[in-house]
């Protein structure tokens, strides 16, 4: 047989290990590189020890709530207390307020209906089964906006209006079937139409009064039960509480928007559960509500008004930078305290040298590590290398987007020696459609997301196993 007979396979299979081996530089465990940013830092030393682009700035998505917890933990202090309140006006005789209720609220991210029902039974144990004036409703305490951020879809319940008056996370269920709401108030009205909207399930109209108006988008996959923001928080409360107390047979007008002033006379007054819980759950649990009323609370102690997430942000940046000035702060980019969006930024290397300089701090004699959730147990890495021979040598806290997934906080080696560590994980051109306009491809992304986002978790995983079984 001639020889070249024999060498044109081998020669073929030579390019197609050459072509394997160029596919296999571009990519970190099924991740392409330039998708990738993560750096190791000994705690000790302050030596990067493991990276790959460790200057590259990167969305850091819920990896935020680490500088918003730690800002708010100092400024407020752990055992901060929101403070909600119930005033009246006028008189009382035979049962009729002649004046208004007055529901005051002072932010409290975690309060709930059994919270609130406490405030109709004050309401009944004072007499009072009617007034003839308003339900006013102030959530002045903080800047009102009708979501965490304009990012994603409007119909997102984890991106619900904010105030200083907030309740169950401001959202509602609908029984998609019935087309009803729950909690069952009237201040909800859903319009069904056979129609589609890139993914949008609802769609928000208006407000109208103290009513919203939402359409269904029929043609959009919608579970039995699904949730939904309210877009005014404040009104969101005066109409839950004006549910509560329509059960212990108070009548009360629908509620509008106003201030506390002038002569009052407080029925009740309501204290949240200490802030350092709120923050255990807050990092654990991921919420951005949560995060942005401790961040807009502790903005306010500082600057002493209401400021709206954006520039309450500003207000911890400059605060973070008389704090840890060996920092480069202007390599930061951060507009809100939850994550929730593309436009904060920040570099492997820049967020392990913070992680070491908070490990060096204590909040009233508590490392700020023990707030963090733990692989194995907790929060958003409990089912992160749970084996027990991997479990408690991560703590840290996670962040994701549609195809945005981050992990950054502490690592415990083998040897017990400990780390920072910042993993930062975006599919950059799909980022890229998905901050455009609505479209079919947008749409697929959004669908699609979730294997690219488990992929990323498996690649994160097998280097983070490395770590800890190596050093």
């Amino acid at each position: 047989m001639p020889r070249f007979f024999i060498l044109l396979p081998l020669m073929n299979l030579l390019t197609l290990n050459i072509a394997l081996a160029d596919v296999t530089e571009t990519k970190i465990h099924g991740l392409h590189k330039s998708h990738v940013g993560y750096a190791l830092m000994d705690l000790d030393t302050g030596k990067i020890v493991k990276s790959h682009q460790p200057e590259k700035e990167m969305i850091l998505a819920s990896v935020s709530k680490i500088f918003t917890y730690y800002f708010a933990l100092t400024v407020l202090g752990p055992e901060y207390r929101f403070k909600t309140d119930l005033y009246y006006t006028g008189e009382i005789k035979d049962g009729v307020l002649s004046g208004d209720l007055i529901l005051k609220g002072g932010g409290d991210p975690y309060l709930n209906a059994n919270h609130l029902l406490s405030f109709a039974l004050n309401v009944k144990a004072k007499g009072i089964s009617k007034i003839t004036g308003k339900l006013i409703v102030d959530g002045s305490f903080l800047q009102q906006s009708e979501s965490v951020s304009i990012l994603g879809l409007t119909d997102q319940a984890d991106n619900p209006s904010i105030s200083g008056l907030n309740v169950e996370f401001n959202r509602y269920d609908i029984w998609y079937k019935e087309m009803l709401a729950y909690p069952p108030v009237d201040s909800i009205i859903l319009k069904p139409k056979k129609s589609s909207n890139y993914g949008l399930r609802f769609d928000h109209l208006k407000m109208d009064d103290h009513k919203e108006i939402w359409r269904v988008n029929t043609r959009e996959y919608i579970p039995a039960v699904d949730s939904i923001p309210s877009k005014n928080s404040s009104l969101f409360f005066g109409n839950y509480f004006r549910l509560l107390a329509k059960r212990l047979q108070i009548e009360l007008p629908a509620p509008e928007e106003g201030k506390l002033q002038g002569k009052t006379n407080l029925i009740y007054s309501y204290e949240s559960i200490p802030f350092f819980r709120i923050a255990e759950l807050g990092l654990e649990f991921s919420n951005n509500l949560m995060a942005e009323t401790a961040l807009m609370t502790a903005a306010r102690k500082i600057n002493s008004l209401p400021q709206d997430s954006r520039i309450s942000a500003e207000t911890m940046l400059k605060w973070y930078k008389k704090q840890f000035p060996e920092i480069d702060w202007d390599k930061v980019t951060l507009i809100n305290g939850s994550g929730l969006t593309v436009n904060n930024f920040i570099s492997p290397a820049l967020m392990t040298q913070f992680l070491r300089a908070l490990s060096k701090q204590t909040i009233e004699g508590r490392s700020y590590m023990s707030y963090l959730s733990i692989n194995g147990h907790n929060g958003g890495i409990r089912r992160r290398l749970p084996h027990p021979s991997l479990g408690f040598h991560l703590y840290g806290k996670t962040g994701s987007l549609y195809f945005v997934n981050n992990l950054a906080g502490y690592l415990i080696g083998k040897s017990g020696k400990m780390y920072a560590y910042a993993f930062l994980t975006t599919h950059l051109d799909h980022r890229d459609v998905l901050s455009g306009e609505d479209s079919k491809q947008k749409k697929y992304l959004r669908r699609k997301s979730g294997e690219w986002n488990k992929l990323s978790s498996e690649a994160m995983d097998t280097i983070l196993e490395e770590w800890i079984r190596e050093l």
